[in-house]
């Protein structure tokens, strides 16, 4: 496997859980971070547990976004290329898990869920197609 070191990772859904942990693993990896999420205090908390496994504030960026909204998943790619100049690799992470059933969920709650972990992994990707072709990237939905 080649290094990873110095390649920009986009990271949705960094806040917590696997996307927390994925940002960690590729601090220690030495990459530079684009963070998004939708808590900025997690995100605090995940930028501070990347920095101890190695990462340096300047390689660190973070965007407090919603994924499910698609004016902020182009603000997020945006400013992950405004910031680092070029995206290497994209995690769709983001995703929500909200109980029910089809007897009882409400078409906002249905909307949320498939904007959130469906349109976004879509939308993100065919927005950062063009940035990961030119670095030979990888997109991780």
């Amino acid at each position: 496997m080649q290094s990873l070191a110095s390649k920009v990772a986009l990271i949705t859904g960094a806040s917590s859980g696997i996307g927390a942990g994925t940002a960690i693993h590729f601090a220690s990896l030495k990459c530079k971070l684009s963070l998004t999420g939708r808590n900025e205090e997690n995100l605090k908390k995940v930028v501070e547990n990347c920095k101890k496994a190695g990462a340096k504030s300047e390689d660190i960026s973070t965007i407090i976004g919603d994924v499910s909204q698609a004016e902020d998943i182009k603000r997020i790619l945006k400013s992950t290329i405004d910031t680092f100049g070029r995206l290497d690799i994209l995690v769709n992470n983001a995703g929500v898990l909200i109980p029910g059933t089809v007897e009882n969920t409400p078409l906002e709650t249905f909307d949320l869920t498939y904007n959130t972990n469906i349109r976004a992994a879509f939308l993100m990707s065919q927005l950062a197609i063009p940035y990961l072709r030119k670095t030979k990237g990888q997109n991780w939905s």
